[in-house]
C-alpha cells in the first residue's frame, strides 16, 4: 500500500505474464516455483504513507487479516528486562483502547522494540514511551485520545511514568 505506482505496474505484469520486460535487462521471467507474498497497511491517517490500492492488483492476491498479538507472543519478541511485563500491559491495553474508540492511531510492536532499545540506551521511561509512541500519537490523534494513552501509561508504570 506503500508502492510507488510505477512498481505497481510492474507487480501487474509479473502477476500476469510471469514475465517483466525492463528497458535495460529485456525480459525478466518468473520461475514457476517463485510465489509473491505481500504485506499490506490499512488505509488512512493511522498508516502514514499508504494509499488504497487498485482493485485490479488488491484481487489477485488472498487477503488474510493478521490479529494482534498476544501476551505469549510478545513475551517471544520481546527481551527480558525489568520493564518486559509492563510494556506487553501498555500494548495490550492501547490495542484494546483503539480496537473499541476506533481511534486514529496504531501501536505495533515495532514501537515496544523501540522503546524497549531506547531504554537499553538509557533513556528514562517517560522518554522512552514518548520517543517510542506518545510523540507519534500527538501527530496523528487530536488532545483527548493523547490524554487517553497518557493516562493508560501512568496506569501501567505508575510511579515510574511520571
Amino acid at each position: 500500500s506503500a508502492m510507488d505506482g510505477n512498481k505497481i505496474y510492474f507487480l501487474h505484469q509479473l502477476l500476469d505474464s510471469g514475465r517483466i520486460l525492463v528497458k535495460e535487462n529485456g525480459e525478466i521471467k518468473k520461475n514457476k516455483k517463485c510465489r509473491i507474498i505481500s504485506a499490506l497497511n490499512p488505509y488512512g491517517r493511522k498508516h502514514s504513507g499508504t494509499f488504497r490500492l487498485n482493485n485490479s492488483l488488491l484481487n489477485r492476491f488472498i487477503l488474510l487479516e493478521v490479529p494482534q498479538f498476544n501476551e505469549q507472543e510478545l513475551i517471544k519478541i520481546l527481551k527480558v528486562s525489568a520493564y518486559s511485563a509492563q510494556l506487553i500491559s501498555f500494548y495490550l491495553k492501547i490495542s484494546d483502547s483503539i480496537l473499541k474508540n476506533d481511534l486514529d492511531f496504531e501501536i505495533s510492536v515495532r514501537n515496544l522494540l523501540y522503546i524497549e532499545s531506547l531504554l537499553e540506551s538509557r533513556f528514562s521511561l517517560k522518554q522512552a514511551i514518548y520517543l517510542g509512541f506518545l510523540n507519534s500519537v500527538k501527530l496523528l490523534a487530536d488532545v483527548d485520545q493523547v490524554k487517553m494513552c497518557e493516562s493508560i501509561a501512568i496506569g501501567t508504570f505508575g510511579e515510574k511514568f511520571l
